[in-house]
């Protein structure tokens, strides 16, 4: 995601199409990072291995739809779960892009 905005402003009024793809439920991933790995490390994997990934503590998350990055966030704690502190998002014109193809 490369243009992303603080969440400040409450998005824009979704066009008619799109107004009818508004309760449809999207899977979302959380990434916490990436690493690369020999299938022989992969193998010899373990309980107690550690994967070292490609992120710092202090980095934001990425909050995914498929492949895209829609918002970035931080890990938290909400009742005893994890969760995730969005704090930035997409622009409202690259979240639509990615369902142009919807509107046709």
């Amino acid at each position: 995601m490369t243009n992303v905005e603080e969440s400040r402003t409450p998005p824009a009024a979704a066009p008619p199409a799109l107004d009818l793809l508004l309760d449809l439920e999207l899977p979302l991933a959380i990434r916490f990072g990436r690493t690369r790995m020999p299938l022989g490390e992969l193998v010899r994997l373990a309980p107690g291995a550690v994967i070292a990934l490609d992120r710092a503590l202090d980095e934001p998350l990425d909050v995914l739809v498929g492949d895209r990055v829609v918002a970035r966030g931080e890990l938290v704690e909400l009742e005893g779960a994890y969760a995730v502190r969005i704090v930035q998002v997409a622009r409202c014109s690259e979240v639509r892009a990615m369902f142009a193809h919807l509107e046709e």
